[in-house]
Order: C-alpha cells, then sequence, then structure tokens
C-alpha cells in the first residue's frame, strides 16, 4: 500500500514538474503525458483504496506548490496583461480608460514595456479585471517592475496566502458538514487547481478564498462579514455572484433584500477608486465580448451555432450568447427557488455547485481554469461529476496551435460526452423516488 503510494506521489511531483519548467501548451501530446499521469496519481491518492492520510495528503499538496514557486506559467499569457494593468495603475492611468493599442505612441511604452506589450493577448481589448485583481496587480508590479519572473514569484506568495486560507476555511466547513476531511484533499490535490491556480496564476484561487470565507460566516449568521466577503470575491471575479442567493435562501424576503442591498453597495464601493466617465461603456464593452464573440471549448452554444448556420448562414452568436445568458439565469432561479425548500445544509450547496455547471454549459467559453470554483463548491456535497469534469477540461489545450487556435470536435465530444454520462448516472443515483436530493 505505502509503496504504491510512494509512486503514485512521485508521478505526481514529476508532472507537475514538467508542467512548470519543460512543457509548452502548443504540444499536445506531452500535455495528454502530464495531466494524464497526474490525475491518475490524483485517483489513487484521493479516491482509491490506496488514497493518503489527511497528514501526507496536505504536505503532499504544499510540496506541489513549491514546485512550481519559481516557475513562469507555461499554458497561459495572461500574465502579461496583469503586468500591464498593473503599471498603468501606477502611473496613474485607469486600466478601464484605454486600449493597449492606444498607448503605443506614448511615453508610457519603452524599454522593456514594448516586449511585454508585444506578449499581449488582448491589445483591441479594454481590461475586463475588476479592482481586488487590479489592486493585486499593481502591488505585484510595485514589487517587479518589469521584471516578468520577479513579478510571477511576487503574484504567487500572495496566491498561496489565499490559498492557505482555502485550505483553513474548507477544512473547517468540511468539518461543520460531517464529511471526512478527505474532501479538503479533493481540492487541495486537483491538478487543475494546481496548474491553473499557483502553476498558471488564474485569480479563481483569490476568488474562491473570499467565497469560502463567506459562506464560512454565513453559517455562522454574520451578516456583515458574509457581504463584504461576497462583495471582495464579486470585485475579483463576477462570476462569484452565482453563489449568493443560495447564501441567504433562508432569510424572510425582506431580509434578502436588504444583504442585497448592502452588497450591492459594497461592490459598488470597490469599484469606485477606479471609475470614471468611461468606465460603465468600456468595461461593459469588453464584457460583451465574452457573451457576443469570444468562443472556446463550448458545448451547448455549439450545438445551437450549428444550427444556427443552418437557419442563418452565418454564425449567430450575437444572438445566441445573450439567449443563453438568460436561459442560465434562469435556470438558477430555477435552481434557487428549490434551494428554499432544502433543509440540510449540503443540499443546498449541491444545488449550488448544480447552478455554476449550468452557467458554464451554456457559456460561450469556457477555460479549464473556469471549473475551481465550481469544483471548492461541489466539496462541501457528495458530487463528483465536476471532480470528473476536472479530469477532462483540460483538453480543451489540444485548440492551440503553432499559429492559431482550432479546436476539434471530437476532442470536445469527448470532454463533454464523458462528463455528461457520469452526470446523468450521478444524476440519476441521487434523488429518492420522492425526487428529493439524497446527500
Amino acid at each position: 500500500m505505502k509503496l504504491i503510494q510512494a509512486t503514485a506521489s512521485l508521478l505526481f511531483m514529476g508532472a507537475v514538474g514538467y508542467l512548470g519548467y519543460g512543457l509548452e501548451r502548443t504540444d499536445f501530446i506531452k500535455l495528454c503525458l502530464v495531466f494524464g499521469l497526474s490525475f491518475l496519481a490524483y485517483y489513487v491518492l484521493c479516491f482509491s483504496n490506496y488514497r493518503l492520510n489527511w497528514k501526507h495528503g496536505i504536505g503532499l499538496a504544499l510540496f506541489l506548490r513549491l514546485i512550481l514557486f519559481p516557475s513562469m506559467p507555461m499554458l497561459s499569457d495572461d500574465i502579461y496583461r496583469f503586468m500591464w494593468d498593473g503599471h498603468l495603475i501606477l502611473n496613474g492611468i485607469n486600466p478601464y480608460a484605454f486600449l493597449p493599442t492606444e498607448l503605443l505612441d506614448s511615453n508610457f511604452i519603452d524599454g522593456e514595456w514594448i516586449a511585454i506589450y508585444e506578449r499581449l493577448n488582448s491589445k483591441d481589448y479594454y481590461s475586463v479585471y475588476p479592482p481586488i485583481t487590479q489592486a493585486i496587480f499593481s502591488i505585484c508590479s510595485f514589487i517587479a517592475k518589469e521584471n516578468v519572473l520577479l513579478y510571477a514569484i511576487a503574484l504567487r506568495s500572495i496566491m498561496l496566502i489565499a490559498e492557505g486560507a482555502v485550505f483553513w476555511f474548507l477544512k473547517n466547513l468540511v468539518q461543520s458538514l460531517q464529511f471526512p476531511k478527505v474532501h479538503v484533499l479533493y481540492f487541495v490535490l486537483n491538478p487543475i487547481v494546481i496548474a491553473e491556480g499557483v502553476g498558471n496564476l488564474h485569480f479563481e484561487l483569490f476568488m474562491v478564498a473570499f467565497v469560502a470565507a463567506g459562506i464560512y460566516f454565513a453559517m455562522r449568521k454574520k451578516y456583515i462579514s458574509t457581504v463584504l466577503l461576497i462583495g471582495l470575491s464579486i470585485a475579483t471575479k463576477l462570476v462569484s455572484l452565482i453563489i449568493w442567493p443560495f447564501l441567504i435562501r433562508g432569510y424572510s424576503w425582506q431580509k434578502q433584500i436588504k444583504l442585497s442591498f448592502f452588497l450591492c453597495i459594497t461592490i459598488l464601493l470597490l469599484f469606485f477608486p477606479l471609475w470614471d466617465a468611461t468606465f460603465a461603456q468600456n468595461f461593459k464593452s469588453s464584457f460583451d465580448l465574452y457573451f457576443k464573440s469570444f468562443e472556446f471549448n463550448a458545448s451547448v452554444y455549439y450545438i445551437l451555432r450549428a444550427l444556427g448556420y443552418k437557419i442563418y448562414g452565418y454564425n449567430a452568436i450575437r444572438l445566441i450568447g445573450p439567449l443563453l445568458g438568460f436561459l442560465a439565469f434562469a435556470g438558477i432561479a430555477i435552481l434557487w427557488l428549490k434551494s428554499i425548500k432544502q433543509q440540510n445544509t449540503s443540499s443546498t450547496f449541491r444545488l449550488a455547485a448544480l447552478a455554476f455547471a449550468l452557467y458554464l454549459f451554456c457559456a460561450t467559453t469556457v477555460h479549464p481554469w473556469y471549473i475551481i470554483l465550481p469544483l471548492f463548491i461541489s466539496c462541501l456535497t457528495r458530487l463528483k461529476f465536476i471532480h470528473v469534469w476536472s479530469g477532462l477540461i483540460w483538453l480543451s489545450y489540444h485548440a492551440y496551435g503553432d499559429a492559431m487556435v482550432e479546436e476539434k470536435y471530437e476532442i470536445l465530444l469527448v470532454e463533454y460526452g464523458i462528463g455528461l454520462a457520469y452526470f446523468i448516472y450521478e444524476w440519476k443515483s441521487s434523488f429518492s423516488h420522492h425526487n428529493n436530493l439524497r446527500v
């Protein structure tokens, strides 16, 4: 038994090390090997009869993160936009006010910043990162200046602090819900959390830290703390707003309205420091791109897009994107109404996890790191299909070629087909004859 655990742990370490120092996202064969081995190790160490005990699991999770500590993100180039926005703020320029291309001929771009500008993947888009992320960008820019590796290390240091908070709150939430502590390992050892969080420096981990703390205080009916923390999570990543109605579903209508009003005030105050005359228009233009222009690793949208070509003869994303957004909103509302009837707290989190999954199914763009928050919520339940999906979503990297992004539908079919099959299996096995959720 110890031999199998040691072998799986060593495979995990090797895979994570190669991910951080020897892998290009255009090399899909090697990426399959790395993620395949890491998820095999993850399954053995968390879900099989050979799973690690609590202390060894936490030790391994920490060590895997330390392996990546001095590395550069290998699968994402978003760090250059992080640096760009942070440098703007330090120079007194609102990141929501100008396109990077509009600053090309200004005194702002000189020396090393010309090279950073060339690495931007969004030169023609206004920044869409909310204020908490902008604050962290500027802190890291103050520390690192134009040194990209130092910037990555500074950001990763702050991220590890956020992960420490996630670990503490998740451990306490799991204990409160009377689940075994292995549910914490489900999250901290998940390869997507490691690769896309501390590895590629995506801000979902900061969002999850605020959400975890918000849930913790909501379960203790600390209203002010809950409002503040969920406000901070939304000001980090807007998608965390989905969790809000599930946290207040047990209160009276009057109290729900009052708390939601205070949440809106909190969000406005957090956005206020970067607010100017152009903010609303520019931020909305970038936000609209997500629903009306961007498309990557989608599921329902690609089916409707194909129908749109049959009906209209062109890509009807500007119609289909908002339509799917409305359908996601309606579905989440139905799940929230169902949660009001739930007496069991874990059943509420189960419905919240389904709400996040529904949102992703209806999205036109689904990057691997988008699954980190629903994965965290699912650790507060017995749901497993999001864990299964996390073991498939990395297949979306097949689309990155040397010159362009080109998706293959057969690979998307594998990702969503297996994920959907397991979801249906779990759905059927999780409902009693009276249609009540069993947790």
